[in-house]
């Protein structure tokens, strides 16, 4: 009987979490929406990961008791694992977002629209995938603050 009860634990804790199978560059291909929110400062920003390996950051940073601040960032990506990886190239803000930092984040998974991430930090961020890309008529991740 305890043979039966743990196997019966045992499909029923597969079952009610599934594995996540793995990122793949296609999986991540896309426009993102991104928004971190600590005590002091509020980031809003749109990620564009472009399927030849290159990638474009907007980001809106808003500090307590400070002016607002858009940051640009652009460079390489790349997955290896469970891992995304951004190479800063180059960057309007070489003090927030040096070019050559590499970030690293574990994809925990990418459901729909929404992609989950782990970052080195720990912290879990959300990012949600926009239908179609911000054209050069379309406001930058700044105008997507809501104030």
């Amino acid at each position: 009987m305890a043979l039966i009860l743990r196997i019966a634990c045992a499909i029923c804790l597969c079952c009610a979490i599934p594995a996540y199978a793995g990122v793949t560059s296609s999986d991540v291909v896309g426009v993102w929406h991104g928004e971190v929110v600590r005590p002091t400062v509020r980031v809003v920003g749109i990620t564009t990961f472009n399927a030849d390996g290159t990638f474009s950051l907007s980001s809106d940073v808003r500090r307590e008791g400070a002016d607002a601040l858009v940051v640009e960032v652009s460079g390489r990506w790349w997955v290896e694992g469970d891992f995304l990886y951004e190479e800063i190239i180059t960057s309007s803000n070489p003090q927030l977002a040096p070019c050559g930092m590499v970030v690293r984040d574990q994809v925990l998974s990418i459901v729909g629209d929404h992609m989950q991430l782990r970052t080195e930090r720990g912290e879990v961020l959300v990012r949600a995938r926009r239908l179609t890309p911000p054209s050069s008529g379309q406001p930058s991740a700044a105008a997507h603050v809501q104030r």
